[in-house]
């Protein structure tokens, strides 16, 4: 005789242990890599601002979000060359120049272990790295700099990033060198002049690309006299030598950029504050008469292909797991097949 109670409890259990099989287990917490892009092009252009951006990022990567030190790959400038490299400015308005520090956070320990700004040693470092990271871990590239509008016909953009030595390198040759990674999540951040243009090259699946300027603009730094340095442990550098989106995108992830005060910063918070309060932004309240003055306007652009950026944090997915509104279903066909013998399918 069919007992429809017993039945129904059987089938009950099915579904929980068949689904649980494939569940993400929230307590498993992904690896964090991050690539740091510093490139400065040449000395006399290689701005304070650029060492300014790189500490602050590096410190809000390290000490909030806990980036494991190992993990965080820097190319700044010449790397460990001893020359001086960095354009400081003096009380004077006078240039002077100094050589980039290797220890950024003051632990006695160098940071600058990845080698100098160069595509050869950026894509090499990409190239470990797909060999390294797996399909749960969490990418992080962000890059201050110059860049390049190689081109301006719509809707291939063509956009380059500077390195050291007077070179550059273009976004179709950056895309192509971390189409091998298989990770859960990639974000790119870009603060240099036409960064937009690499959108087109970067959107996909689970990626977002956040760029300081759209990809026929420039974008903005702020220069202080005489040269003001980043204070590591202020994750602000409001009152420093800094890029005008960069600085707001890092001090958004620091806390400021939690609206829903929840705890957790989503990259769809971020982007919303630091286009907000950058104030070469279109949005920021200049005053009257405006400052800046309104001819430095940049646009910050924003790319989410897959409309994840409300549910992912610098830590991963917010509530620790892949959102998974069907994973039921696999679960409940084969529940009811094994308990009633009836087929459950999707229509056609």
């Amino acid at each position: 005789m069919f007992d429809m109670k017993n039945s129904v409890f059987i089938f009950l259990i099915l579904i929980v242990a068949l689904s649980l099989l494939g569940a993400t287990d929230a307590n498993c917490a992904p690896e964090k890599y991050a690539v740091l892009f510093n490139g400065g092009y040449q000395t006399s252009s290689n701005y304070a601002a650029y060492l300014n951006d790189t500490r602050q990022m590096y410190d809000v990567l390290l000490n909030i979000y806990e980036f494991p030190e190992e993990n965080i790959f820097i190319f700044q400038s010449d790397g460990q060359d001893p020359a001086d490299d960095c354009r400081f400015i003096d009380s004077g308005n006078n240039p002077y120049y100094v050589n980039s520090p290797w220890d950024l956070d003051g632990d006695s320990d160098n940071d600058i272990e990845a080698g100098a700004a160069t595509s050869t040693n950026l894509f090499a470092k990409f190239d470990d790295l797909s060999n390294t990271m797996d399909s749960d871990d969490i990418f992080y590239f962000w890059a201050t700099d110059h860049g390049q509008d190689t081109a301006d016909d719509p809707p291939d953009y063509k956009s380059g990033l500077c390195g050291w030595g007077s070179t550059s390198f273009s976004d179709a040759d950056f895309a192509s060198s971390v189409a091998g990674f298989n990770v859960d999540t990639e974000m790119y951040v870009f603060g240099q002049c036409y960064s937009g243009g690499f959108i087109d090259n970067l959107t996909g699946e689970n990626r977002m690309v956040v760029t300081a300027a759209d990809h026929d603009e420039s974008s903005w730094s702020y220069y202080y006299t005489p040269t003001q340095e980043y204070a590591w442990g202020s994750y602000i550098n409001d009152d420093t030598d800094g890029s005008t989106f960069l600085n707001k995108w890092a001090k958004g992830l620091s806390g400021p950029a939690d609206a829903d005060e929840d705890g957790n910063i989503s990259i769809d918070e971020a982007f919303t504050y630091a286009e907000a309060n950058d104030i070469c932004g279109p949005i920021y309240d200049r005053g009257d008469p405006p400052n800046p003055p309104i001819e430095y306007l940049e646009h910050p652009q924003y790319d989410d292909y897959s409309d994840i950026g409300g549910l992912v944090s610098m830590n991963g997915w917010i509530g620790g797991s892949v959102p998974e509104p069907l994973s039921l279903f696999p679960g409940l066909i084969l529940a009811a097949y094994l308990v009633f013998g009836v087929r459950i399918l999707p229509k056609r």
